[in-house]
């Protein structure tokens, strides 16, 4: 598909039409200035990495134009250029993937407040032929108490003006920067983005009564978090603010992104939280009277993967005499093989839960052996 260069007058024709509603002061001025016309010189200078493109010509030739969508005019660092407009001529600061831009400075340092304006950038096919244009945006605070159905009245009266239709498609939303009135050096100051500043921890360790607690505490405003749970039936976690409550035992991988901004990059962080079961009650813990075994019960976790049991002289267990692994948490009771010769005075029973390729195991319980 072809494309037609259009020679416009950035923001000229829409501002006598779609500004009139807002500012006729300055639409005015403009007119009065047509005579004369206005001419002011600027010399730009970068600083980081960014671009920075003219909207309008020394002939007054609207920048987005040809190339397979459109393309830009880029001013090189250090270039003066010459404006002579008979309506003021604006700047677009662009910066690279990574960075934002940060504002014009003086040579001294000083921060410059230059007059803003957001533009859209719109495309208006006729008959198989796009042309580019720009509107000024209805996200400009300009248009603050003009409701959104009078601005589209205004917008499409315009087109349908230039170019005999009211169709058009946004592509980008730029924000202007109005060159000053007076030769004057502006610096455009690119900073790279840095990551978000959080206190992420790596890890922690709950057990399956613990109370509904914050993955991560202290998030700036407006950061916009966003979290999300590995699995909800060990773990679920309130999108918005973080909060976690535990569902079950094992572990859950709580995800934090926050979403970049004009200074921040995309942040994403993992938080490895291990749910521990609880000790279980042992109810009995008998020998038989042949010496070959101990009769074992307690209250089942139905939640864990399964059971160690250990016996011993004494209760420091610095000597192991007989243990077992039972492979189930539902099992409530077991037969533990001991020694005829051997000394068992006190049991004990620890659950465990299989997650991840981990066993996260609970509290020893103890009882005497009878």
């Amino acid at each position: 598909m072809k494309h037609k260069h259009k020679y416009l007058t950035l923001l000229l024709a829409v501002t006598l039409i779609a500004l009139q509603l807002l500012t006729p002061s300055w639409a005015a001025a403009a007119s009065q200035r047509s005579n004369s016309g206005l001419t002011c010189t600027v010399t730009v200078r970068q600083s980081g990495q960014g671009s920075l493109y003219w909207d309008c010509n020394q002939s007054g030739n609207f920048f987005y134009q040809g190339g397979e969508i459109y393309n830009r005019s880029c001013l090189a660092a250090g270039t003066s250029c010459r404006f002579t407009a008979l309506s003021p001529r604006r700047l677009i600061a662009e910066p690279a993937e990574g960075w934002y831009f940060d504002g014009f400075y003086s040579p001294s340092g000083q921060k410059l407040y230059l007059e803003t304006q957001r533009i859209d950038v719109v495309r208006v096919a006729v008959r198989g032929v796009y042309f580019y244009d720009s509107v000024v945006s209805y996200s400009d605070p300009g248009f603050k108490n003009v409701t959104k159905a009078k601005y589209m009245e205004t917008v499409r009266a315009y087109l349908k003006t230039l170019y005999g239709t009211t169709r058009f498609k946004v592509m980008e939303t730029l924000d202007t920067y109005k060159v000053p009135l007076k030769t004057q050096t502006l610096q455009a100051c690119f900073k790279e983005k840095k990551m978000p500043v959080l206190t992420v921890p790596q890890s922690l360790q709950k057990s399956v009564s613990s109370s509904s607690f914050y993955a991560v505490k202290d998030i700036p405003a407006g950061c916009q978090p966003a979290f999300r749970s590995s699995s909800s039936k060990v773990l679920t976690v309130d999108r918005a603010t973080g909060l976690c409550t535990v569902k079950g035992e094992g572990i859950a991988v709580v995800t934090l992104t926050v979403p970049a901004s004009k200074e921040t990059l995309r942040g994403e962080w993992k938080i490895s939280v291990s749910v521990y079961p609880e000790g279980v009650p042992l109810t009995s813990a008998v020998r038989s009277r042949d010496k070959k075994s101990v009769a074992i019960k307690w209250k089942p976790d139905t939640l864990c993967s399964g059971y160690e049991i250990q016996t011993a002289a004494d209760k420091t267990y610095a000597k192991i005499t007989a243990k077992k692994t039972v492979s189930s948490g539902k099992t409530a009771s077991t037969k533990l093989t001991t020694k005829k010769d051997s000394v068992c005075r006190y049991l004990r029973i620890r659950p465990y839960k299989k997650s991840r390729g981990e066993k996260l195991y609970g509290p020893w319980t103890e009882i005497p052996v009878k």
